[in-house]
């Protein structure tokens, strides 16, 4: 319906038309020039829907990057959670250091925390849309510090999802279809079309009163 013909087509339509509105009820040379203010305002009000059209499809762009984003990370949570990472058992040797048992029981209460863990993943979107939890893991009373690391991992990869859980929440509701959304689509360019068809009113009667 925007296409440049049809933008073409009406904006000579209209321009015909309010001039002979214009003209029929015979302005005068004060109300011809207030004309000039009421172009501009419409004008602007055409370029602030079209902006505003334009976010939504940044937004659009956004989302799509949030989803990448998301399921990259969610690699590595998922990595983290698996059998290799959660739930490794150490053999016991000479060398070993002497805290070994106290590891391997940190190292099972991750693997029984790991395999409890739960992330929903919503059907629509292949992402989860809910918070990754990231307090439970905090709870577990580890004997030594040998898991910190792998909690800091995690927690961390849970905090990069998160971040873009909540951006991608607020970045789908900005672009929600409603009514609005459907009608403004054009309006933004109607509103132009008309402000420029005020104007060529404007400039033909200029050039017509003009000795």
């Amino acid at each position: 319906m925007t296409s440049p013909l049809w933008t073409i087509v009406t904006t000579i339509f209209l321009w015909i038309i309010l001039f002979s509105v214009f003209s029929y009820f015979k302005l005068s040379a004060k109300n011809w020039r207030r004309l000039e203010y009421i172009w501009i305002f419409i004008a602007l009000l055409g370029v602030l829907v079209v902006i505003e059209k334009n976010n939504k499809e940044f937004r659009t762009v956004d989302i799509i990057n949030l989803k990448q984003n998301i399921k990259f990370n969610l690699l590595n949570i998922n990595f983290l959670l698996g059998e290799t990472q959660a739930c490794f058992k150490y053999n016991k040797m000479a060398s070993s250091p002497p805290d070994l048992d106290d590891r391997q029981f940190d190292q099972d209460l991750v693997c029984k925390w790991a395999r409890n863990y739960n992330i929903e993943i919503d059907t629509l979107e292949d992402i989860p849309i809910t918070l990754l939890d990231t307090t439970t893991i905090k709870n577990i009373l580890f004997k030594t510090s040998f898991m910190d690391d792998y909690v800091k991992q995690f927690q961390n990869s849970c905090s990069l999802i998160n971040a873009d859980i909540i951006k991608f929440k607020d970045y789908s509701n900005q672009i929600k279809s409603n009514q609005w959304e459907d009608f403004s689509k054009t309006l933004g360019v109607l509103l132009l079309i008309f402000a420029f068809a005020v104007r060529l009113s404007i400039t033909t009667n200029n050039v017509r009163t003009t000795k």
